[in-house]
């Protein structure tokens, strides 16, 4: 008996720390050995020991003919290890020879007690494997319902990967319809201001033409604006920063931007940014480009002799105004130029303003990215 508990403890120590699955295959073996020992010590008297293997062994094995197996052999054995049956085939001594050296009241009581003992572990064993039964069939059902939950999540899933492909698919073409816009006014930035640098250098090196040295120069400098030109449209091709900006800086590029109109127009063009600190590339960009435009619009439509750019950086906003002083106009209608100017204003959380007396001024305020996240 001592063996059997020990065996018992052995395969409960196996089960905890999860071993080897031939460790309990093997505590089974020797526990249906044990029995059978048992049952022949006591001369086969009492076959309930193996009823306590059988609820032991059922639950542990795991493996579908393994179980069969086992079960099997343990019903076999509690068939066949019965004193009725083997004592025909073989001498034993039956309980009743060692009871009856007892007086007759307490072989009364002795055979009261193994009747019920008997009847005892009958019913502990059925009730035991009933409520076994019952635990088994809750854990099915509980998997059954994770897996009918598994399944309609993994429906609807797959519902929101379509969905999600379908978004996707329409992010796609805003973006795609996004960029096209913006390199829309890229492209008429970049070609919109050079080629009227380009022409006005043009009409100028007409009227001196007589002045050899000077035309020389001039028409160098066209050729730098018309190479600086082919330069940042292929840049806006391939998506990338401003060139001019990309060699030099923000402020040096605006500067030189300024005297490369000067120099070519009777146009002066002053910039100032008495605050200026280093913005985003993706707002140096911008008002890289709005100052651009604004030039070109100054030259080509407002015959501006004089055009004053000022740059301030002041309580989280960037405020930029152009002013010139040339013909200006009563009626204002927002061509590609101005309309690609406030779209990217917009775009960034700014404001716009156009003055019309006095000429023509522009002003933006534009938060900076601190700005923005503090006002929400």
């Amino acid at each position: 008996m001592l063996a059997f508990i020990t065996n018992l403890m052995f395969r409960e120590e196996v089960l905890a720390n999860r071993g080897p699955s031939i460790a309990i295959t093997f505590s089974c073996f020797v526990e249906t050995l044990l029995c059978v020992l048992l049952c022949l010590q006591t001369g086969y008297t009492y076959n309930g020991i193996i009823l306590l293997s059988l609820a032991c062994t059922f639950p542990v094995v795991e493996k579908t003919y393994q179980k069969v197996t086992f079960i099997s052999l343990l019903i076999l054995l509690y068939v066949i290890c019965e004193y009725d049956l083997l004592s025909q085939y073989a001498k034993i001594v039956s309980f009743d020879t060692y009871v009856s050296y007892f007086p007759a009241t307490v072989r009364s009581n002795i055979y009261t007690f193994k009747s019920v003992l008997t009847s005892v572990n009958i019913l502990v064993f059925f009730v035991y494997m009933y409520f076994w039964v019952q635990i088994k069939i809750s854990e099915n059902l509980k998997i059954n319902q994770l897996y009918e939950q598994q399944y309609h999540m993994n429906e609807e899933l797959k519902l929101a990967n379509i969905q999600m492909k379908h978004y996707i698919e329409k992010s796609e073409v805003a973006a795609l319809t996004q960029e096209r816009n913006r390199l829309a006014r890229e492209i008429h930035d970049i070609l919109g201001h050079s080629l009227t640098a380009i022409t006005l250098g043009l009409e100028a090196c007409a009227k001196s033409i007589e002045d050899t040295e000077w035309l020389k120069n001039q028409l160098k400098i066209l050729s730098e604006t018309s190479n600086q030109a082919l330069v940042e449209v292929r840049r806006s091709v391939k998506k990338l920063r401003v060139d001019s900006i990309e060699k030099l800086s923000f402020y040096p590029a605006v500067l030189k931007l300024c005297a490369n109109i000067t120099s070519l127009t009777n146009t002066i063009v002053n910039f100032e940014a008495p605050d200026y600190t280093e913005f985003s590339p993706t707002l140096e960009d911008m008002l890289y480009r709005i100052i651009q435009e604004s030039i070109t619009n100054s030259v080509r439509h407002g015959k501006a002799p004089r055009i004053d750019i000022r740059l301030d950086n002041k309580d989280g906003y960037v405020l930029l105004t152009i002013k010139d002083n040339g013909l200006g106009c009563d009626d204002m209608k927002l061509g590609s130029g101005l309309s690609g100017i406030r779209e990217r204003v917009t775009s960034m959380g700014g404001e716009l303003s156009f003055d019309l007396s006095q000429g023509f001024t522009i002003s933006l305020s534009i938060p900076l990215e601190e700005k923005r996240d503090a006002i929400g």
